[in-house]
């Protein structure tokens, strides 16, 4: 760090925080973009359309120094995406400090365990994080939401091995000879798929398929 940086103070909103210790202070931006969610819908609605008609005004003015010049076309690049959490409000943040948070268990264990060996294993993990977090937000209860996400992939993928490979094939014809629902008979069929993937875990093969008598 420099010596300015060492020497700055970085503040939020908080009265008690706003009282200047040092001669350099830097307040929150972050935290000046949380006090927007305050006022009416109707105030942050007209408040952006006197934003939005500044923004292109300064947009469309001229320069001469080539820093203005580049952040003005950075802005107007991500312009349709810089005001999204006015239409949204307590629904979109202005700012990602939500998502860093998020993300910072998964960095904490990437460096404590130095990584997974396996891509399968880290997107299995991504993909199992995304839905814990949504159900979060939805507040839904994170365990109910996973365990539909798993009943429903076994579901579709006993649906399409009864259809493709001759052994779950012979097995759900045999289930919905006795009768049995198709409901029934595919359900019946992932049990047996799940037997079969743990067999193959186990032994450490791929899957062969049985004969059919």
């Amino acid at each position: 760090q420099s010596d300015t940086e060492k020497s700055a103070e970085f503040r939020d909103f908080f009265t008690p925080t706003r009282v200047k210790v040092s001669k350099l202070g830097q307040t929150c931006l972050a935290h000046l973009a949380r006090g927007i969610t305050g006022f009416a819908a109707s105030t942050v609605a007209r408040k952006k359309k006197e934003l939005e008609k500044r923004l292109g005004a300064l947009l469309a003015s001229a320069t001469g120094c080539d820093l203005a010049r580049e952040l003005p076309a950075k802005i107007g690049r991500a312009r349709d995406q810089l005001l999204t959490f006015c239409d949204f409000p307590g629904e979109v943040d202005p700012t990602n400090n939500t998502s860093e948070r998020k993300l910072r268990p998964c960095v904490i264990q990437r460096k404590v365990t130095n990584g997974y060996r396996a891509m399968w294993a880290a997107k299995a993990e991504a993909d199992l994080r995304t839905t814990v977090d949504t159900a979060r937000l939805k507040g839904a209860n994170p365990f109910a939401i996973v365990l539909a996400t798993v009943r429903t992939i076994l579901y579709l993928a006993a649906f399409q091995a009864s259809r493709r490979a001759p052994e779950f094939i012979h097995f759900r014809e045999y289930l919905q000879a006795a009768e049995k629902s198709v409901k029934a008979a595919i359900i019946a069929t992932a049990r047996k798929l799940v037997v079969t993937l743990n067999a193959m875990l186990a032994s450490g093969t791929d899957y062969r398929p049985a004969a059919v008598v």
